[in-house]
C-alpha cells in the first residue's frame, strides 16, 4: 500500500466523522418534531428502544442482504436501501446526540440549542472509535436505539406521560410585515 491510498483511507474516515454531526443538524432542522419526540423515547425508553430497533434493522439488513444478492440493477437499489435504512436510524442517532449533548450543559446553549447535538454527536463519534468496544458495541448500539426510538417515536403517537418533552428547537416566528415587499408597506 503506497502512502496515497493511506491517505486517501484517512481523509475519507475524517470526512465522514466530520459530515455526520451535519448530518444530525440537517435532520434535527428538517424534522424538529420527531426529533423532539424521539430524544424523548431515548431517555425513557433506552431499552425499549435498543429491542425496538433490532426488530428494524436485523430484517431490513436481510432485504438489503437479499436485494444486493440479486443479479443486475438490483444493486443500486440495495445500496438505496442500506443508505434509507442508515438515514431512518440516524434520525434517532440525533436524538441520541442531542441527550447527551443536554446533559453536557454549556452557557452557550440558551441562545444557539443546536450546540447540544453537535457536542453529543462529537461525544458519540468518539466513543465509538474506540477500538473494539466502540467498533462493535457503542457504534452498533447506537444505530439500534436510533432506529428503535425513531420506530416508537412515529409509531407510538404522543409522548410517554412521564416524560417532559426537551426543548430542542427553537422557532422563529415571522411577522406579516417581513413578508411583504418593502413598497407596499
Amino acid at each position: 500500500m503506497i502512502m496515497a491510498d493511506v491517505f486517501t483511507v484517512v481523509f475519507l474516515i475524517l470526512g465522514f466523522w466530520l459530515a455526520l454531526p451535519a448530518l444530525g443538524l440537517v435532520i434535527r432542522a428538517t424534522t424538529p418534531d420527531l426529533v423532539r419526540r424521539t430524544q424523548v423515547r431515548v431517555a425513557t425508553r433506552a431499552g425499549r428502544s435498543f429491542l425496538a430497533g433490532l426488530a428494524v434493522l436485523v430484517p431490513g439488513f436481510f432485504v438489503v442482504a437479499v436485494v444486493g444478492s440479486l443479479p443486475g440493477a438490483a444493486k443500486p437499489l440495495a445500496l438505496f436501501l442500506s443508505a434509507g435504512l442508515f438515514i431512518y436510524s440516524f434520525v434517532g442517532v440525533t436524538a441520541l446526540a442531542t441527550h447527551v449533548g443536554d446533559r453536557l450543559p454549556s452557557p452557550r446553549d440558551a441562545e444557539r440549542p443546536w450546540l447540544a447535538t453537535i457536542r453529543g454527536g462529537v461525544c458519540l463519534e468518539l466513543a465509538a472509535t474506540i477500538p473494539v468496544l466502540g467498533w462493535f458495541l457503542i457504534g452498533p448500539a447506537a444505530l439500534l436505539v436510533g432506529a428503535g426510538a425513531t420506530t416508537m417515536a412515529l409509531v407510538g403517537g404522543a409522548a410517554p406521560k412521564e416524560a417532559e418533552e426537551p426543548e430542542i428547537a427553537i422557532h422563529h416566528k415571522v411577522d406579516q410585515d417581513e413578508l411583504q415587499p418593502a413598497g407596499s408597506r
